[in-house]
């Protein structure tokens, strides 16, 4: 259930980021898109990961509703079956981060 939580409440912040911050600036104009990128990187993708891992949580939880302590949930299995879209997202996130560090560095 924790992991359950903690995603879930990663996806509602990053659809208020979205929401409240890239789409107003989008659509207002303020910034570019190449600037909206490195600002935002891939709030999209990972939304959608997002979306899908609790989705995946939440149908297994539902499942295992019987179980109180809910063993018949394979949180592992959810990982494993996300696992290359989901390290791609994250990959692309880390890797933008360190570069956008590294550029701020040298500034």
């Amino acid at each position: 259930m924790e992991i359950y939580e903690t995603e879930a409440k990663y996806g509602r912040d990053l659809a208020i980021i979205k929401e409240e911050f890239y789409v107003p600036i989008q659509v207002a104009g303020l910034l570019g898109k190449e600037q909206l990128e490195q600002i935002f990187l891939n709030v999209d993708e990972l939304l959608q990961i997002n979306g899908t891992l609790t989705r995946m949580l939440r149908e297994a939880i539902n499942s295992a509703k019987e179980d109180e302590h809910l063993l018949g949930v394979s949180v592992g299995k959810i990982f494993i079956e996300l696992g290359d879209p989901m390290m791609a997202a994250f990959e692309s996130y880390c890797t933008r981060q360190v570069r956008i560090f590294e550029n701020l560095v040298t500034i």
